[in-house]
């Protein structure tokens, strides 16, 4: 739904609220309005499918004859460049693709392993610049593998450890799930000294309930460069809200692109769900599909990340923004009384309503077709004191949040980050770079 939307459903709304409805006429009505829709989406979902064969007999041969006038591109950037078939873009499944870092210049060849009871770790290759190090790595498993999982990276520089901010991987099981790969992303806190020739690279991981720890001593030959655009505040405007790019950094595999909104804006940004970076050339950057896609910074900021696939050297760079999801400030959250165990804020579609509630844990029951990401963030109480959260999980419409402690002042402001409701404009801003 679009802020005029909203705006429309609002003096909907004041009007209906003049006009008296029977309860058991309305609770008809709308039982009929549900039926209805969900057989005539049944219908256009088996429509769809239909036409779905079609398209990807046409995308192919389109694929075919693009690649051969532009071997650089990937499968999705040439569909970026099919007219008609922007949709693909917006496709979840679709979105993004894996890391891929040996395409970088700055990438060295390591290729060194650790066998511990069985199990190998062998780092493949790896990129290390002042602010991320990003390895390509992958684990030979035991013949009686079983419940992998809980690994941990640990980097050293001259015996003092590397603190990372943000840190994300793949951590895919390949073939017969003897073997995984994974490309491995973290971005750094404080400079690493570049003077340093040696990264240790510890990693952990748990098999078979057993903990296997490996440590490999990773002489570093290349330093990348971290490259700095749009240092130049470019301001725009999306819907109404105006915003700003603060700057631009590509890391090696990573690009982030931080972006302020405007204080006096209505309207707060939960997701940017289509944003893109646009090289001279006509390319797109792809976005993050296996890791974190976003961050906050210490001023306030958002940090939105994509990959690094295109940006070397280019005279021109543009943002592009098709999809974002936003609420209106009063509206971005939800506030509920553990205590009484009521929502004191629902919202007005009726997408959401509260299910189990105890002082440790709150269970969020939504009304949506689907959800690509969790919906609950942040948790204060009365006071404004942050509440610590453990676990967060989404199923099967059901979204429950677990607090570390029941020692708070009710009731709770539980913060959105997700939410169907999207701002209408798709714009196109050119960056000042330096």
């Amino acid at each position: 739904m679009s802020i005029k939307e909203s705006v429309y459903m609002e003096k909907l709304r004041d009007e209906l609220d003049q006009q008296s409805v029977p309860e058991d006429q309305l609770y008809s009505s709308v039982m009929k309005g549900y039926m209805r829709a969900k057989a005539e989406r049944k219908i256009r979902v088996k429509q769809s499918r239909k036409v779905s064969v079609v398209l990807i007999a046409a995308v192919a041969l389109l694929l075919v004859l693009l690649s051969l006038s532009d071997q650089t591109l990937r499968p999705v950037q040439l569909l970026q460049k099919v007219p008609g078939l922007e949709w693909v873009w917006k496709n979840d499944s679709l979105q993004g693709m894996e890391l891929n870092i040996s395409e970088s210049s700055a990438y060295q060849r390591v290729d060194k392993s650790q066998t511990v009871d069985g199990m190998t770790f062998t780092i493949d290759g790896i990129i290390v610049d002042q602010t991320t190090i990003a390895l390509d790595y992958h684990l030979a498993l035991p013949s009686d593998s079983v419940g992998l999982g809980g690994d941990t990276f640990l980097f050293t520089v001259d015996d003092k450890f590397v603190v990372t901010e943000q840190s994300w991987g793949n951590f895919q099981e390949n073939g017969n799930g003897k073997k995984v790969d994974d490309t491995y992303v973290a971005i750094v806190r404080d400079p690493i000294d570049m003077d340093a020739k040696e990264l240790n690279v510890s990693y952990s991981v748990t098999l078979n309930a057993k903990n296997y720890a490996f440590t490999l001593p990773i002489e570093i030959e290349k330093v990348a460069d971290v490259t700095k655009y749009a240092t130049k505040k470019t301001s725009f405007e999306l819907d109404g809200q105006s915003f700003s790019v603060k700057r631009v950094v590509v890391h090696p595999g990573i690009t982030s692109i931080e972006i302020e909104e405007d204080k006096n804006n209505t309207y707060k940004v939960l997701r940017f769900l289509d944003l893109r970076l646009e090289d001279s050339n006509g390319h797109q950057s792809l976005p993050v599909k296996n890791g974190i896609i976003s961050t906050d910074a210490e001023n306030g900021n958002k940090v939105y990340y994509v990959q690094s696939n295109i940006l070397n050297e280019s005279e021109e760079l543009s943002l592009k923004l098709n999809r974002v999801e936003a609420l209106p400030k009063d509206k971005a959250f939800i506030t509920i009384d553990t205590e009484k165990k009521t929502l004191q804020n629902p919202m007005e579609d009726g997408m959401l309503s509260l299910g189990k509630v105890t002082p440790t844990e709150i269970e969020v029951i939504y009304y949506m077709d689907s959800v690509s990401s969790n919906l609950l963030g942040n948790v204060e109480d009365a006071n404004g004191k942050a509440i610590p959260t453990s676990y967060s999980e989404s199923s099967d419409g059901r979204e429950m949040i677990k607090l570390d402690t029941s020692n708070y002042e009710n009731p709770l402001r539980i913060s959105l980050i997700s939410y169907p409701n999207e701002m209408e404009k798709a714009i196109r801003i050119p960056l000042k770079l330096e």
